[in-house]
């Protein structure tokens, strides 16, 4: 996987992050689903190739677009409902960072390859119980 993939210095918090690396490992930076493929990779059992969009990505793509602050408020207020969040959340488009950083994860995978796309909250698949629907 691809450099350009992670972060590194100075830079923000990877948005995008390799199977094979190993903060990919952790639960609160990948979610479950991704923390446990990765060790799995790591085990040397047969996983393939792929990379996780991590949680600091949905956060970034929303603060880029200003959203974040609005669903913050909506959350806090009692006026706020689950409807009006989802709608904010669901239109608005990924940041450019994001767009980028799948579109080189994805490319580095190979040409015409498929893929299988998985989400979960970092606290839904755990050591002690999974909430996978």
């Amino acid at each position: 996987m691809s450099e350009h993939v992670r972060g590194s210095g100075g830079r923000p918090p990877d948005l995008v992050v390799s199977l094979d690396d190993p903060v990919c490992r952790q639960n609160e930076v990948t979610g479950g689903k991704g923390a446990s493929l990765s060790k799995m990779r790591a085990a040397g059992m047969a996983v393939p190739d792929g990379f996780v969009v991590t949680a600091a990505a949905f956060e970034s793509s929303l603060s880029d677009r200003g959203v974040l602050d609005q669903v913050r408020k909506l959350a806090a207020s009692e006026g706020g409902s689950v409807d009006q969040i989802k709608h904010l959340v669901l239109g608005t488009p990924l940041s450019e960072p994001l767009r980028d950083q799948v579109a080189i994860a994805y490319a580095a995978l190979g040409p015409d390859v498929f893929v299988a796309v998985r989400s979960s909250a970092c606290a839904e698949d755990g050591d002690v119980a999974s909430f996978a629907g």
